[in-house]
C-alpha cells in the first residue's frame, strides 16, 4: 500500500506525530536520499494508516518543498516529492532549478 501525503492532511490517519529534530547522527532524507548530518535540523513524522505505521525524515530543503505543495493542493506519494515537484515545474511551465537537474530531472 502506498501512503500519499496528503492523508495526513485530509485526516485518514489514525494518527499524526510530527515535529522538527535536531540530528544526533548521520541520516538520509527519505524525500532527496540527500545526508542529514549532525546538528542539521529536520522534519520527523510518524503516522497510523490503515493499520500501518509509517515513518518519514526529511532535510530542511524538502520540508519547505513538501510545506509549499501542499499548501497548493499538490497531493503526492511519500517517497516521491521531487517526482511531484518535476511535475509541477512541468505543468506550470516553469524552470528547473539546477539541484533539481542534477539529480536527473529534466523539464
Amino acid at each position: 500500500m502506498s501512503l500519499y501525503c496528503c492523508d495526513f492532511a485530509e485526516g485518514y490517519a489514525e494518527f499524526v506525530s510530527v515535529c522538527d529534530r535536531t540530528a544526533r547522527k548521520h541520516h538520509l532524507c527519505d524525500e532527496c536520499q540527500g545526508g542529514i548530518a549532525p546538528g542539521q535540523t529536520y522534519r520527523y513524522e510518524a503516522a497510523k494508516f490503515e493499520g500501518d505505521f509509517y515513518t518519514r525524515k526529511m532535510c530542511e530543503r524538502c520540508d519547505n518543498l513538501s510545506a509549499s505543495l501542499g499548501e497548493l493542493g499538490y497531493c503526492y506519494e511519500q517517497g516521491d516529492l521531487l517526482g511531484a515537484y518535476a511535475e509541477f515545474l512541468r505543468q506550470e511551465k516553469r524552470s528547473f532549478p539546477q539541484w533539481l537537474r542534477d539529480m536527473g530531472y529534466r523539464p
